[in-house]
């Protein structure tokens, strides 16, 4: 008896061309007009300057105590501005696609971003500030490249630097900020799948001394997806600031940003036990009438920054971010290629009926989500010495408030009525005479508050010698309501996340490091109500890194060993946590080389392997499998070559290569034994990308790019 429970996101060649113009001084902001250009265009376009940027740059914003990498014994990763308009990105994802050992995890139907990196969800911070993430409130947006500077991603818990959550690391986005000056840039784009989009960037600063700056970014998108059958959707993004700074030493900084998609709530396609699929490529399960999805999402932020002295530094960060997501859609229940009893989808129903066909169960639901999340950081930065040792410190206080109300309406038939929708594998009929009625179930809210004091300390001790110290105590009321039930939990937890880490540098070209850091993350209340200790999660890593003699170019490789306790026992058949937890182990090693090998030649490279394992649970079918959608072995290169102005003028060439290996689709499960014990595998995966960038002028450029060269079909972990 074959059957299967996962769905997966499958991709296509996927070809864009892009026509970027900039104009910059106050007088020609309106100078420039691509409309003609567009029409005699089949693929996308793009306009604008080319932003210097640089693939290894020897500071991370994210690493908030310290600008100096290098000495630094923490395994970062940045992509930079320049690579992310090489790729023409659209989105985080696409980005994320060159950071070594991140992979993408359940993206709710790609309404959000899911990112895991080592095996555990991260978290995800703007600006300095933790948006998303296990710990706090989903934010049902996936974030839009148009207003990306660059990306950087910490590895390993980080609870120390970020809090809560974030287990395997931290994505850290530091978005595109006023600057002096006028420059009017747009990016127009078309693809073969029924893509079009358009981006406007408008910066001004005016005032006797340019103190007074603005910037306006937008994006509207129309995306066809004409490979995905009724799976068209469109997007509207903008993102407004002001900005003022009378002198060196005082700026504000204040921000608006609003998000409103419309798209199909996305479960992918289903698979069988050897991740074949079952169904066409295009087939979206969802009939007319049902599975698109309205988000909302709307920021309001400001961030005031103040140089004390030469040697300190004030700033204070404060954001509000209200979310909403409603619509109606079917999801994936399970997937059967043989006659099945009823008892194996419900084992509290004895009956012997059958589904008597090859068949896909689908359960439709109606969802009504809010979101709210308040943060404000306030942090003292500064340089001082004691005696002969130098240090850069940090000290902040963090305020977090942040609310879930999750509204759910079922079906009047219950799970009897992923039975009545079910569809023939044999005889696809996606539609229905009639769609589902819906009576509310319940409405749950989760409201999370956070007060956490922090320090850090990176302490020089000689041209060799650097040692950080840092911890963080983290504070947390959380509290669980229903609206037919009252009061489920209530409950308060305080937690110290630690960080001892040494680096010692032999030499201008080679250095080694160790870091023990920890993280947590609150649990919550199991299926009778009772509140889980917190998770913990370790790690270890030990690291070298070496500078390429007569290049740009570092190298960074390190081994890593994270385990998390604590965590809640699941099965696929009960909805929550049973009362016992468990223990989960990440073993690998992080390979990672990046820079310029010229003046000509910029190189990202990485390798990661990650062994996982459930190593106690109380689900005995689970005990030694690996983690859902985490590869054993998985690489990535991006090459660029920027030709000579006598060579080619403007002329810059890409190449990447994406390696994705076998991972589980989905972890064993005691109560549904349709589901075998080694789980169920996706396929490796090798997809290769293409592109090219003509700067024509000063302020005009036209690039392609070409996703999937190959065309292999494969499947990425989603749903």
């Amino acid at each position: 008896m074959k059957s299967k429970t996962i769905f997966n996101p499958t991709y296509t060649t996927y070809v864009t061309c892009s026509l970027f113009l900039s104009a910059t001084g106050i007088n020609g902001l309106y100078a420039q007009d691509a409309s003609e250009d567009l029409k005699e265009l089949e693929s996308t376009v793009v306009v604008g300057d080319k932003e210097e940027a640089t693939a290894n740059p020897d500071f991370l914003k994210s690493l908030r105590f310290t600008d100096d990498l290098k000495n630094t014994p923490i395994t970062t990763q940045v992509i930079s501005a320049e690579v992310i308009e090489d790729l023409q990105s659209r989105k985080l994802e696409d980005i994320l696609e060159h950071a070594g050992g991140v992979t993408p995890t359940n993206s709710f139907g790609n309404t959000e971003d899911g990112v895991s990196i080592r095996g555990f969800d991260a978290n995800i911070v703007e600006d300095g500030i933790v948006t998303s993430g296990i710990s706090t409130s989903a934010s049902f947006r996936q974030r839009n490249a148009a207003t990306i500077e660059s990306v950087e991603v910490v590895s390993g818990p980080q609870g120390a630097l970020f809090g809560s959550g974030g287990l395997g690391g931290t994505v850290s986005i530091v978005t595109k900020q006023p600057k002096v000056g006028q420059f009017l840039r747009t990016r127009s784009t078309v693809s073969t799948e029924g893509l079009l989009r358009q981006d406007l960037d408008l910066n001004l600063s005016f005032g006797s001394t340019d103190q007074y700056r603005f910037r306006f970014i937008t994006s509207l998108e129309d995306d066809d997806r004409d490979f995905r059958d009724r799976a068209d959707g469109d997007s509207s993004f903008l993102r407004g600031m002001f900005q003022y700074a009378p002198n060196d030493d005082f700026k504000i900084t204040l921000g608006v940003e609003h998000t409103n998609t419309n798209s199909l709530f996305d479960r992918g396609v289903p698979i069988d036990l050897d991740g074949n699929l079952l169904t066409g490529r295009n087939v979206n399960l969802n009939p007319d009438g049902l599975g698109h999805i309205d988000t909302d999402n709307t920021v309001f932020d400001s961030k005031l920054e103040y140089r004390l002295s030469d040697n300190w530094n004030f700033q204070n960060t404060t954001r509000y971010e209200e979310s909403s997501l409603q619509g109606d859609s079917f999801s994936q229940f399970g997937v059967f290629q043989d006659p099945v009893p009823l008892g194996l989808l419900n084992p509290n129903f004895s009956g012997q009926f059958l589904l008597p066909f090859q068949t896909i169960t689908r359960s439709p639901l109606s969802r009504a989500f809010g979101t709210e999340l308040f943060t404000t950081r306030t942090e003292l930065k500064g340089v001082f010495n004691t005696g002969s040792l130098s240090h850069e410190s940090l000290i902040s206080l963090e305020y977090t408030d942040s609310e879930i109300i999750n509204r759910n309406a079922l079906p009047t038939g219950g799970i009897f009525d992923a039975v009545r929708f079910a569809v023939d594998l044999e005889n696809l009929n996606i539609d229905l005479p009639t769609l589902p009625t819906f009576i509310d179930v319940d409405a749950l809210t989760t409201s999370t508050e956070t007060f956490a004091i922090g320090a850090f300390d990176k302490i020089t001790v000689n041209d060799s010698l650097n040692v950080v110290l840092g911890g963080r105590v983290d504070f947390v009321d959380n509290k669980v309501t229903s609206v037919s039930a009252g009061t489920v939990s209530d409950f308060s937890e305080s937690e110290f996340s630690p960080t001892v880490g040494v680096n010692y540098s032999f030499n201008e070209q080679f250095s080694t490091y160790a870091l023990y850091s920890e993280s947590f993350l609150v649990n919550f209340p199991d299926v009778n109500g009772n509140v889980i200790d917190p998770r913990e999660g370790k790690n270890i890593e030990l690291g070298v890194r070496y500078n390429i003699p007569n290049t740009k170019l570092t190298l960074n490789a390190s081994v890593f060993d994270i385990e998390e306790t604590n965590r809640p026992t699941t099965d696929l058949s009960i909805a929550g946590a049973l009362p016992e937890s468990g223990t989960f182990e990440s073993q690998g090693v992080d390979f990672k080389l990046q820079g310029e090998v010229n003046e000509h030649i910029s190189v990202i490279l990485n390798y990661v392997y990650n062994d996982t394992e459930f190593t106690e649970t109380t689900n005995a079918r689970a005990l030694g499998s690996a983690e859902r959608g985490i590869p054993e072995h998985q690489a990535n290169l991006f090459v660029s070559y920027d030709f000579t102005p006598d060579e080619a003028r403007g002329l810059t060439l890409n190449a990447g290569v994406i390696y994705v290996g076998d991972r589980l689709a989905a972890v064993p499960s005691t109560t549904l034994q349709f589901i075998p014990t080694g789980g169920s595998t996706l396929q490796d995966y090798i997809r290769v990308d293409v592109g090219a960038r003509y700067n024509f002028g000063e302020h005009k450029s036209i690039g392609l790019q070409i996703e999937n060269l190959f065309g292999e079909d494969y499947e990425r972990q989603g749903g």
